[in-house]
């Protein structure tokens, strides 16, 4: 089950890198890359790193299991503030853009995580 979400995340990835190229492209403004890229890759770091956090402590309490999961998710909400911060801070980045491209590509990896994070609930 799990190699299936890394290749669903992988097909995602790709996907994503593939239609900000197209978008950028096509509206004529190439320099839009660098944004949607960064954008992608911190979603994809924190989805990462999340299910892996998922996957070592599935095997607990289901009463504590919630409890980790609520706190890796906080750990993962504070740590990308922070990181955007110093992006838009530090990086020659257009903010609207950047913003808008992060939180599109939370909302679509948080799909996956979220199936996984069920079936995974349900088989225990």
């Amino acid at each position: 089950m799990i190699k299936v979400f890394f290749i669903r995340v992988f097909i995602i990835t790709i996907v994503l890198i593939l239609s900000s190229i197209a978008f950028s492209y096509f509206t004529g403004q190439l320099s839009l890359i660098k944004e949607f890229l960064i954008a992608i890759v911190i979603n994809l770091i924190s989805a990462s790193a999340g299910t892996y956090w998922l996957i070592r402590k599935k095997d607990i309490d289901p009463k504590k299991f919630l409890n980790v999961v609520l706190s890796v998710m906080v750990v993962r909400l504070f740590s990308m503030l922070i990181v955007i911060f110093l992006c838009i801070k530090f990086l020659t980045l257009d903010k609207l853009v950047f913003t808008i491209a992060f939180f599109a590509a939370y909302i679509i990896y948080l799909i996956p995580e979220l199936k996984y994070l069920t079936k995974s609930l349900n088989k225990n």
